[in-house]
């Protein structure tokens, strides 16, 4: 496969010159003389009409790669019998370029497929390539709205999907979610054990948050992560960032403990790493009393999110399923946690779960995964605060930013 192993970041000039008449248009590389743009100089009562076709061929062959195994497009090299043969260049303005392609794009197909990006590669006399890269989406099918149709890349041309492969892609999404939700429910019912032979270790007596990250990799026949980051004789920067020091490796794959080799005196929590990809956090809550802060276990949470995300973004793909859980909280009683805030009478009634699971969150985009966790975090934390018998979290403001507790 072209470019196999390679981000976009890394591409070079040389990179595309190494094509030339050796790489072949096929199931992941196409070559486009052109950058899906129409010529100044085109009949002006032409014009319209050329620039809805390429508006379509744009929309159709970044649709046909996000259905198929992803791929890439390269703009400004010319073919010859589907062999690239030499790296013309374009003479645009790259930035307005790839703002077009990304607009078009974001309008043209739906849904939107997420890790879309294009990068101009300089060349010489001012001209530029554009690599243009369509990662295998995990949520197709997807749809160019213009014509109506779905679109799969194979071999070297464009064809319309069939009734099975359309039926297959949008039972994969449905069967995922059915999967991690079933997944999720068995761990939570396992920690809710403490000493369950399934636990990694075994637990303090206490309320436990437990927040799941499940990548939608997660269930691809025999698709493991490499775990060898975690190495005790070669931890690399990122795993000694994150403090993965008190750890061991598991069957499931690697098991961080927090507590009681910390010099502290009870074993506060884990974060299981699976092999598959999930990462499982769980925290223990000392309760002393049969009220709950519903303000602690946002920050518990927000942490637990933070530190799972980083993790995610070294070994496993967008998208992915966000939960967050409750275990043993039956009787207890959720209150807000924060000062000069006069609780609900009605808040009083205990919970009459012993498991509370919340509605899971669903990401798809990297801009979402980069962006402030606590906004991330807030529609599980407002439906967390539901449950209390209040109408969203108070830690946000109507706006719906983070302004904390105070």
């Amino acid at each position: 496969m072209v470019f196999e192993g390679k981000n976009i970041n890394d591409i070079k000039k040389q990179d595309l010159l190494d094509l030339i008449d050796i790489a072949h248009e096929d199931q992941t590389i196409d070559f486009k003389q052109d950058a899906y743009q129409v010529s100044d100089k085109v009949d002006p009562n032409k014009r319209s009409d050329l620039i809805q076709k390429k508006r379509i061929a744009l929309c159709t062959d970044i649709s046909t790669f996000a259905n198929a195994s992803g791929g890439w497009i390269i703009c400004g090299m010319d073919e010859k019998e589907g062999f690239a043969s030499d790296l013309t260049g374009l003479t645009v303005n790259a930035e307005e370029a790839i703002s077009d392609i990304e607009k078009i794009a974001k309008a043209g197909i739906e849904p939107y497929p997420y890790g879309l990006s294009t990068r101009p590669i300089l060349l010489q006399d001012d001209k530029v390539a554009l690599v243009i890269h369509i990662p295998r989406s995990y949520n197709a099918p997807h749809r160019v709205k213009e014509t109506s149709k779905f679109y799969v890349r194979r071999s070297n041309r464009n064809d319309e999907m069939t009734m099975d492969e359309l039926r297959n892609q949008f039972t994969f999404a449905a069967s995922f979610r059915e999967r991690a939700r079933a997944f999720r429910k068995e761990r939570v019912d396992v920690i809710s054990v403490l000493d369950h032979e399934d636990m990694p270790i075994v637990l303090d007596a206490g309320i436990h948050i437990v927040l799941h990250v499940i990548p939608i990799t997660a269930y691809e026949t025999q698709k493991y992560i490499d775990l060898s980051d975690f190495n005790v004789n070669n931890r690399i920067p990122w795993v000694r960032d994150l403090g993965l020091y008190n750890g061991r490796y598991n069957v499931d794959g690697y098991v961080n403990i927090i507590g009681r080799n910390n010099f502290q005196t009870v074993i506060s929590g884990y974060n299981q790493i699976y092999r598959n990809g999930i990462i499982e956090c769980v925290r223990r809550m000392d309760m002393q009393y049969e009220q709950i802060s519903l303000t602690t276990i946002e920050g518990i949470a927000i942490n637990q999110y933070k530190f799972a995300i980083t993790i995610q973004k070294y070994l496993v793909r967008l998208p992915i399923l966000i939960a967050l859980s409750l275990t043993n909280a039956k009787g207890r009683i959720l209150l807000s946690g924060r000062s000069g805030i006069v609780e609900r009478s009605s808040a009083q009634v205990p919970l009459n779960k012993t498991n509370v699971l919340l509605p899971d969150v669903f990401l798809e985009e990297a801009d979402e995964l980069n962006g402030d966790e606590r906004i991330i975090m807030r529609p599980i934390f407002d439906m967390l605060w539901n449950i209390g018998d209040y109408d969203r979290s108070l830690n946000y403001d109507t706006s719906g930013k983070y302004i904390g507790a105070s």
